[in-house]
């Protein structure tokens, strides 16, 4: 494995089949000068702690901690911001750097909305406004995990969504 910059990231884990099968070639690349970061949860460090050897990125360093925020919310638009961040951060690429796009992580959802609800009054209210509620229809309630890969499971719930507004249904994703 050859690099300039090699990330991996562990909010899932990966097995130790697979750390094992990686370690010489990551080694390999960090003697070759690559650098490598493995994004982990300070809460989750722990678990991780002889793959974390193998990085020689500080999880103190600021480019680190920044990287997990990125990592944190991941869509396209903070991946994309992500590359532009890690490219100035340690190839001096010059750009302008945006922070990661923040959002919360538990609440009420609806691809249409301008937000994720804290309470379900104001989704509602959101809803109604929108003349998407239907007083005669039931309304259907969804629940998830937390909001944290929209990028992977955004496409999903959308569509859930649609399925159930396309036969005049309420629906409320938390």
């Amino acid at each position: 494995m050859k690099g300039d910059l090699i990330i991996f990231g562990t909010r899932s884990g990966l097995s130790a089949p697979v750390w094992e099968t990686l370690k010489d070639k990551v080694k390999a690349a960090k003697n070759n000068g690559s650098y490598v970061m493995i994004c982990v949860e300070p809460s989750a460090r722990q678990n991780y702690a002889p793959i974390l050897k193998l990085q020689n990125i500080d999880t103190n360093d600021t480019r680190y901690i920044q990287t997990l925020k990125y990592l944190k919310y991941t869509s396209y638009e903070n991946l994309k911001r992500l590359t532009i961040f890690l490219a100035a951060s340690f190839f001096n690429y010059t750009a302008t750097i945006e922070p990661p796009i923040e959002r919360p992580l538990w609440g009420i959802y609806h691809p249409d909305a301008p937000e994720i609800f804290n309470n379900l009054t104001s989704y509602l209210q959101w809803y109604n406004n929108t003349g998407k509620y239907n007083e005669d229809s039931p309304t259907i309630g969804i629940l998830t995990t937390e909001y944290t890969d929209m990028a992977r499971d955004g496409p999903l719930l959308d569509a859930l969504i649609r399925s159930f507004e396309s036969k005049n249904d309420n629906v409320s994703l938390d």
